[in-house]
């Protein structure tokens, strides 16, 4: 930190300040008036460590202004508690909640439009404020035309390696496009007695990197009509390539949800791990001696590459009383705040949300360079549907193509299935 003239000038007046109060005489001050705001969210472990050193720098700053955070143990979890809140009339000032989510509250008229925060000349965003964002996490906030969500925990998925089990291997490099990392999954998998002992990865809730994969083999989820539109042939060929991996034993799929993914990577059992750079704490602290945890841009199919945006923006609950909003609308806009933004990206493994905040990142990527993977592909992420009846259609999808990864249907009847599933989701969502 530089000190220079203005600092040392703000010191002086300081001490001369700190002077002539204490030849003041003395006087009873009021007391300031407490402004308490609820934020919900799915913090844990090192996410948790990180935002609440945000929060206590936040309010130092801010010392009329408290924010009570409540951590639940999963987004899963996180989800059923909000919509119960919102039944029941008694929700936080923030939630942490997915788009498709805050679809599904709107339906409730229990989502607070941050428009108007937003444009306040006085306490809102600058033009320049608003370009700084970059523009998928920015466009990320917009539901129809109506802006409620801001930006702030936004990941994507990247592919994790253990760079020393690549050079044990020959590899000298992760894998740049889907056909590199099966080439790399022969040279790494290995079979003893008809079982593999070591192999490329295990996937787990593909149902996010189906997402991906189906705009990287030229294919669209949803039509103009939010239709199904991947119940082709040509919408199962990333399904068949992958089974192909899992036939020959180089992937494994886990049917738990107990990230036996992220478990396997850590033993050094597998070479890869694909999951979201948000993950990577959890990754590194879990990782045994030997595994070298690296990232890299989730590889590329035959018609380009596509990584999902993930991250939970922040959204208001419209019951908060107008004093609780905007101070909740202060603490929303001091998270994306350059600073801040770049502090959550350096201890949590979430990107920054502004382009400024790239510059307070020089020394970090320096000593971190493959940490940049995830920034480097945010032109290429794309958000799942923000549609009332998307939660259950992933989950369903989800359900369809573990069956189809372990050998249960085929590509193509998985994908006619799914694309069936997929409508009747969302048309009866309303």
């Amino acid at each position: 930190m530089r000190v220079g003239k203005l600092a040392r000038i703000g010191t002086a007046c300081a001490l001369a300040l700190v002077f002539v109060a204490s030849s003041m005489p003395a006087r009873a001050s009021a007391p300031r008036a407490t402004v308490t705001v609820t934020v919900w969210h799915a913090y844990t472990h090192g996410l948790l460590d990180a935002f609440t050193a945000l929060i206590n720098k936040f309010e130092a700053k801010y010392p009329s202004i408290q924010i009570q955070q409540v951590s639940s143990a999963n987004y899963t979890a996180l989800n059923q508690k909000e919509l119960s809140a919102i039944t029941a009339g008694n929700t936080p000032t923030i939630g942490q909640a997915y788009e498709n989510w805050v679809a599904q509250y709107m339906q409730s008229n229990a989502v607070e439009n941050l428009a108007p925060y937003i444009n306040n000349k006085k306490t809102g965003l600058s033009k320049a404020d608003i370009a700084d964002f970059f523009a998928g996490d920015w466009n990320d906030g917009l539901l129809g035309k109506q802006r409620v969500m801001m930006p702030f925990s936004k990941s994507d998925i990247v592919l994790y390696f253990d760079g020393p089990m690549l050079r044990r291997a020959g590899i000298k490099s992760p894998p740049n496009t889907w056909n590199e990392f099966a080439a790399d999954c022969a040279k790494l998998t290995k079979i003893q007695n008809g079982r593999a002992t070591q192999w490329c990865a295990t996937l787990q809730a593909p149902e996010s990197e189906w997402y991906a994969w189906e705009y990287e083999w030229g294919n669209k989820v949803l039509d103009s009509k939010n239709h199904a539109a991947f119940g082709t042939k040509n919408g199962a060929a990333p399904i068949s390539f992958f089974q192909n991996l899992v036939r020959k034993n180089e992937m494994v799929i886990s049917q738990t949800a107990n990230y036996q993914d992220e478990a396997d990577f850590d033993a050094g059992k597998t070479a890869f791990d694909i999951g979201t750079s948000a993950g990577l704490t959890f990754e590194i602290a879990g990782a045994v001696p030997g595994v070298a945890v690296g990232e890299a841009m989730f590889p590329s199919g035959p018609k380009g590459r596509v990584t999902e945006l993930y991250g939970a923006p922040l959204m208001m609950f419209k019951n908060a009383a107008p004093a609780e909003k905007q101070a909740a609308w202060t603490f929303m806009k001091w998270l994306t705040e350059p600073a801040q933004t770049a502090f959550w990206a350096e201890n949590t493994g979430y990107m920054p949300v502004r382009r400024s905040a790239l510059k307070l990142m020089k020394a970090y990527y320096a000593a971190h360079p493959q940490q940049r993977a995830s920034v480097q592909e945010q032109d290429v992420a794309k958000v799942e549907p923000a549609l009332a009846g998307w939660s259950k259609a992933s989950t369903d999808v989800n359900t369809i193509l573990l069956q189809a990864l372990t050998g249960g249907m085929s590509a193509l009847d998985a994908m006619r299935k799914a694309a069936s599933t997929v409508n009747t989701d969302l048309s009866s969502s309303g």
